[in-house]
């Protein structure tokens, strides 16, 4: 019996250029648009070693993305982010992975960043800060915060996935 895909699945699979072979275990993604929101993704290389240990080599394009959609999504996948924690911005830029996710590299240009805590009255707005990421480690620019009333702070953060280490 033949189950047609939801509608919204079927709007993006319609973004989907790709070439799949099988003899040398490969996908060719010649265009991945995600339409979002606001803004898009677009992905495009390719994957070799699909039924064994699968490398990458993908290239993608973050355009007027909103950081809320994404922030939303990453808290599905990690309990350390608070459910109360909401945030707010656009993100611009460009990644590359050459092997696994340890291998990301690119930068992101975050503008209109904000951040609201479930509770309190006070958002803590961002200047525009660029994310680069070098593999398995990354940085941000220095990020100037503005609490309101409760006064401004700067901050830049260096992490180290391989050593699960992150500082500010």
């Amino acid at each position: 019996e033949y189950f047609p895909p939801p509608p919204e699945l079927r709007e993006m699979l319609k973004a989907i250029s790709a070439l799949v072979d099988l003899d040398k275990e490969s996908i060719e993604l010649r265009a991945l648009s995600i339409p979002l929101t606001q803004g898009y993704v677009r992905v495009e290389g390719n994957i070799d070693q699909l039924l064994h240990g699968p490398r990458a080599d993908l290239q993608a394009e973050l355009r007027t993305v909103d950081l809320k959609a994404i922030f939303e999504i990453a808290k599905e996948f990690t309990t350390r982010l608070d459910p109360g924690l909401t945030a707010a911005g656009v993100l611009n830029g460009r990644l590359r992975m050459e092997g696994g996710p340890d291998a990301l590299r690119g930068t992101v240009t975050v503008t209109g960043g904000r951040l609201e805590q479930k509770g309190l009255e006070q958002a803590a707005r961002l200047s525009s800060f660029d994310v680069v990421f070098e593999g398995a480690t990354g940085e941000t620019s220095p990020i100037a915060v503005n609490l309101g009333e409760g006064g401004r702070l700067s901050v830049a953060l260096k992490w180290n996935i391989a050593k699960k280490e992150i500082a500010a």
